[in-house]
């Protein structure tokens, strides 16, 4: 099982991007054989973390980065898939692809099947497509800016976080990177009502989210403002109760997962019961069911 093994190279691959780059220019305006070149050897490299052979994935690595590759974590990947390439050379021979890669993570002695979006250089070699890895002092990560050390007189200064040597405090960056307002709301069993969960994108990549309301009943929805939240933004989920009848509604436990990450807030449902009914309860009886 891959135990935290995948961060080392995932935080690799999220390297900064150069301010002074030319503008990104997107795949659609690319030509077709230079993309299908491209992402051929895309997803060479990373099938081969897929099946775990390295041997195959090294003989997609530049010359000059190959010391940095063998000395990294190999992690064994469930699945991965391509979310955008973009390329940062006029001449179509350099490339910056966005990967989406799924695999196993132990924290606090829990086993996560998350998706860890990783960003990667490319760039061609000799008429070939080579990943490359440049030597900076900054990268870009989910979770804000990181300094490869804390000490150097480059990261001092600069307002960005250090990259911590333990994986698992980095793992549980990530995770704390996107936040829930809250965790429970008390709507009506008999009258319209609303309630909102707001969750807010620390990551330096959008999000999107799906709603499970782990039953229902007529009359109970959701909404979510965004499509996708980007970084920085917040979303908000809004459950809204429209009662069809006064009976008093079961408390139902929703949850709000989060994409690319896999990560679930636990939302509890409760619904006030009519005061019609909670007059001839027991004395000391709940206000929800």
């Amino acid at each position: 099982m891959l135990r935290l093994c995948l961060i080392p190279l995932c935080a690799a691959l999220l390297l900064a991007q150069d301010k002074d780059k030319e503008k990104k220019i997107p795949m659609d305006q690319a030509p077709a054989e230079v993309n299908a070149a491209l992402t051929a050897r895309i997803k060479q490299f990373y099938q081969a973390h897929v099946d775990g052979k390295y041997r195959l994935a090294d003989q997609l690595v530049a010359e000059e980065s190959k010391d940095a590759f063998f000395a990294m974590a190999k992690p064994k990947y469930l699945g991965y898939e391509i979310v955008r390439v973009n390329y940062t050379d006029k001449n179509f021979n350099a490339a910056e692809a966005v990967v989406s890669c799924q695999a196993n993570w132990f924290i606090r002695g829990e086993n996560l099947k998350m998706n860890m979006p990783a960003t990667s250089q490319w760039k061609v070699i000799d008429g070939q497509w080579y990943i490359y890895f440049p030597p900076v002092n900054e990268r870009v990560t989910p979770f804000g800016i990181m300094h490869n050390n804390a000490n150097s007189p480059d990261s001092k200064g600069k307002g960005g976080s250090v990259l911590p040597a333990d994986p698992r405090v980095l793992a549980q960056r990530i995770l704390d990177s996107v936040k829930a307002d809250k965790t429970e709301l008390m709507l009506s069993s008999w009258e319209p009502s609303t309630g909102e969960i707001k969750i807010a994108n620390g990551m330096q990549g959008p999000i999107t989210l799906s709603i499970d309301l782990g039953g229902g009943f007529p009359g109970l929805s959701y909404t979510v403002d965004k499509k996708e939240i980007k970084a920085g933004e917040i979303g908000v989920v809004k459950f809204v109760c429209d009662p069809q009848d006064r009976t008093p509604k079961p408390t139902l436990n929703a949850s709000i997962t989060v994409s690319p990450t896999n990560q679930v807030f636990p939302v509890k449902l409760m619904f006030a019961i009519p005061p019609e009914i909670m007059k001839v309860l027991p004395k000391g009886a709940p206000a929800n069911k």
